[in-house]
């Protein structure tokens, strides 16, 4: 499964530099089209973007971020946050890790940034699988409930994306799932059989909080509270 994402990293290099030209939908899988019939193409909403990544490539929340929409974008990676503060001002973006504990963590960073995560197995797999490591580098991190504190939401979350490279139930297990509890949740799961969904710990955790499961991309599930 890590062996096919690289390959489909690398197609959509050659097709072009997607944050460059107008593609029908900027998210990797098409999770934009999805959410656009969910919420009915509506011009205003809120959402959290956890490995937000980029203000356009692969994004889950630019094109609603251009009909109106705001929102929390959160990533590690250096330089990610000033790109997103020039190209999306109307957003809040923070330059800082999600987890289920606080302090620094070894971030490995690879030269295709799309790869960057906090899990020494899976860079240990990309690199097998000829990607290039550029660095490791002690990366702050902060609970989620305490991040959305700090920005003071006063609006209810439409929806939230998570796709952290394999620490998403970290991510989840630092929420507090009574005072920010997204309307819908998007989250990254390889490897998910949907026929013998039992026994993956990430969706485990998010039928525990009370969503059910309603939809899927290739890599990305869908989830809606209940």
């Amino acid at each position: 499964q890590q062996l096919e994402k690289v390959a489909l990293l690398n197609r959509l290099d050659d097709i072009g530099n997607i944050s460059e030209g107008i593609p029908l939908c900027y998210s990797q899988e098409g999770e934009e089209l999805l959410l656009d019939r969910l919420f009915n193409f509506r011009s205003e909403g809120f959402y959290v973007d956890i490995g937000a990544h980029h203000p356009k490539r692969f994004s889950n929340t630019y094109s609603f971020y251009k009909r109106g929409w705001r929102g929390v974008n959160i990533d590690p990676t250096p330089g990610v946050k000033e790109m997103f503060d020039e190209l999306r001002p109307g957003d809040i973006s923070l330059s800082v890790a999600v987890s289920n504990t606080e302090g620094e963590q070894d971030f490995y960073l690879f030269s295709e940034p799309a790869l960057n995560t906090f899990s020494k197995s899976l860079a240990e797999e990309y690199q097998q699988a000829g990607c290039k490591l550029m660095e490791v580098r002690p990366i702050a991190s902060k609970k989620l409930s305490g991040l959305l504190e700090e920005c003071q939401l006063d609006k209810p979350i439409d929806f939230m994306s998570i796709d952290v490279e394999d620490h998403e139930l970290q991510v989840l297990q630092s929420n507090d799932w009574d005072k920010f509890r997204p309307r819908v949740l998007l989250v990254e799961i390889l490897n998910f059989d949907m026929n013998h969904p039992d026994g993956y710990p990430v969706h485990d955790f998010i039928l525990d909080m009370g969503y059910v499961l309603f939809a899927k991309t290739y890599n990305t599930l869908f989830y809606k509270d209940a």
